[in-house]
């Protein structure tokens, strides 16, 4: 957290591509930006096909037999697919194919409290089912490590950090060297001064990640070494007065539900994107140092 120090005052916003507008209001303290190209290593439709072409992890191409709406990435080290929900509850068969041979794999069904172990098949694929009537979050990753932080007994906090339940707040006493997932609404983890690393480039699965909650505040940690630094499905959060550095995105927002707002924060060297959301218009990002991330900031609408 030495670069946490750096933070006051500070406000860049850079995205050093045509294809995004920004734009910046100093009073209103937000950034909005616009018309971003699709990120590396992902494909969305609605189709029962998919094809990812130009991953720099697995070119991963999957088929379901009912249509499905999806979006499916991937990037060194994380697969996800997140589903929407049809207007008709069918279970519908997936077949991922492009996965190593003979390798075991973790997958995770809507967060990570919900694994399932398996050994891709000779010619690298893998089969399972789902009812398309809900929607879903399915992540595949060659490691296992995750501390889960939920409501009301913290969860996982207490072998990480002292659980405040009336302030449904998780405060980390250590560094910490896997995935978080804050599993209920209305919790705050505060990294009190402490890391959540993976190790620098490492991009194995999510800092901190967020499925299906709101409310939920993040602040005072450095985060590294991850795929997503933090991981944004369907929820809404605050980040502020952090560290994202050195992980493929730094931040991943995916239909945030009521917004987001990253203030007082430093967000640098990320492969990818500093911030990259889709299907959201709007984004509260206040006083933010952005520096040496290939994207700064896009938006897909």
């Amino acid at each position: 957290m030495k670069n946490i120090s750096r933070l006051a005052g500070r406000s860049v916003f850079l995205v050093a591509t045509i294809f995004i507008v920004a734009f910046v209001f100093i009073g209103a303290q937000s950034a909005y930006a616009q018309v971003a190209p699709a990120p590396k290593g992902e494909v969305r439709a609605t189709s029962t096909d998919f094809a990812i072409t130009d991953s720099d992890y697995l070119n991963i191409s999957l088929h379901t037999t009912n249509p499905v709406s999806l979006t499916m990435t991937s990037i060194p080290k994380v697969i996800n697919i997140i589903t929407e929900a049809t207007s008709s509850a069918v279970d519908t068969a997936f077949t991922v194919s492009g996965l190593l041979p003979n390798t075991t794999y973790y997958r995770y069904l809507d967060g990570l409290a919900n694994l399932q172990t398996f050994i891709s098949d000779a010619s690298g694929s893998y089969n399972f089912i789902l009812n398309i009537a809900e929607p879903h979050l399915v992540t595949i990753q060659t490691v296992h490590s995750t501390k889960i932080i939920s409501a009301p007994t913290g969860g996982d906090c207490s072998v990480i950090g002292v659980w405040d339940a009336g302030a449904l707040t998780c405060t980390l006493n250590t560094d910490v060297n896997e995935s978080i997932q804050i599993a209920s609404s209305g919790i705050t983890l505060d990294g009190g001064g402490h890391a959540v690393a993976y190790g620098t480039y490492a991009n194995m699965g999510f800092g901190v990640m967020l499925w299906n909650v709101s409310g939920i505040t993040i602040k005072n940690i450095d985060i590294s070494g991850f795929g997503y630094g933090v991981y944004n499905v369907r929820s809404s959060f605050g980040f502020t007065s952090g560290y994202i550095h050195n992980n493929g995105y730094g931040i991943w927002i995916d239909t945030a539900w009521s917004g987001f707002g990253v203030s007082s924060s430093t967000i640098s060297s990320n492969i990818y994107n500093g911030i990259f959301a889709f299907g959201f218009a709007g984004m509260n990002i206040t006083d933010n140092l952005f520096e040496n991330n290939q994207l700064n900031i896009s938006n897909q609408i």
